[in-house]
Parts: C-alpha cells; structure tokens; sequence
C-alpha cells in the first residue's frame, strides 16, 4: 500500500493506521542514505496524514471531541464481550484465520511465507510488516471479533499464491496457469 492509501485506511478505521508499515518498510529497506530514508519516511508520514485529514477532516475540526472519542475508543478493547471465549488472543485469532481461509489455504499461507522469506527476506519484510504492527497492537486488547481477523486475509491470501504458484509451476510446468485455477479451487 502506498502512503495515500495508508491514510485512507486510517481514516475509515484507525486500526487502518496498521497499513503505513508497508510503505515506511519500503522506505527502510530501500536505497540511499539514512538521512534520505529518514526524509522519505517522514515524507510517507506527511502525506498519510494529509490523505486521513482530506477524506476525514474531523480531528481538525474538533480536536477535543476527536481525542476524546479515540481515548474512549482505546479503552473499549480491555473487557470482552458476552459469549467470548476465555482464551488468549492469539488463539482466537489463530482459530478464526484457519476458520476464515480452510486448513488448505492456510498451510499454503505458512509455506509461501517460508518461500518468500527465503526467495527475498526484503519482500517478506514489506509483505509482513502491516500485519506484524497490526497484531502488535491487536493482541494487547481483551475485546474480539472474528471481524478483527479480516485486515489480515489479504495479506496471508498473497502468502498462499506463492506457494500455490510455487506448487502449479512444479506440476505443470507448460501450463502453470491451468494448475494454479486446479489447485486454488480444489484447495
């Protein structure tokens, strides 16, 4: 996601704010001085700001209203809700990503992972940085929603077309293309 996207993103919804990871990881892991980067960085900073204040001009407009809100806002995550299970966070979390993606296509999101991060640690760098911050941040909270688990999926979704990719190409080398529908369907 670029910087104006990651503004949006926060604007719709702060846990959005995850989204500026990956071009802040881009930046990082990209050429050029410390100083340059450190330039770029603040450059992605600024115009992710500009992007959440043009689509929501709110804090702007009421600043008070909007800090309190969001402080009030921030403390809602530390009690759980009627029905919600007793158990760690990172197992609910666990839980509802194999329940969303099926046991197929969440093995493939771990092994395409694994060939990314061996491929091009850089790219498995940007590709995990969003949802890296993401979790930080989700994971101190009590409160959960399998909705909580949905910024993630897109993320594991390209994690699981390298490995499918991966697995077409080895299979059916002169028509990777036919293997890889085969594969995605039957997964």
């Amino acid at each position: 996601p670029s910087a104006p996207a990651a503004g949006l993103a926060i604007s719709m919804k702060y846990s959005g704010g995850a989204a500026i990871a990956a071009p802040l990881a881009v930046v990082a892991l990209g050429p050029g001085s410390r100083l340059a980067r450190l330039r770029d960085a603040v450059a992605v900073g600024l115009v992710a700001g500009l992007a959440c204040l043009a689509s929501d001009p709110w804090p702007l407009l009421d600043p008070q209203e909007f800090a309190r809100d969001l402080h009030a806002e921030s403390q809602w995550g530390e009690s759980r809700i009627i029905g919600q299970a007793h158990r760690p966070n990172w197992s609910l979390y666990g839980e509802s990503t194999l329940a969303m993606l099926g046991l197929a296509h969440a093995a493939a999101a771990a092994v395409g992972l694994a060939l990314l991060v061996r491929r091009d640690p850089r790219v498995a760098l940007i590709l995990l940085a969003a949802p890296a911050l993401y979790l930080a941040v989700m994971l101190q909270q009590v409160l959960f929603f399998w909705r909580y688990v949905l910024p993630l999926l897109p993320f594991l979704a390209v994690a699981a077309a390298a490995a499918w990719s991966e697995l077409a190409r080895r299979l059916a080398p002169r028509r990777p293309q036919l293997a890889l529908a085969a594969l995605v369907v039957v997964g």
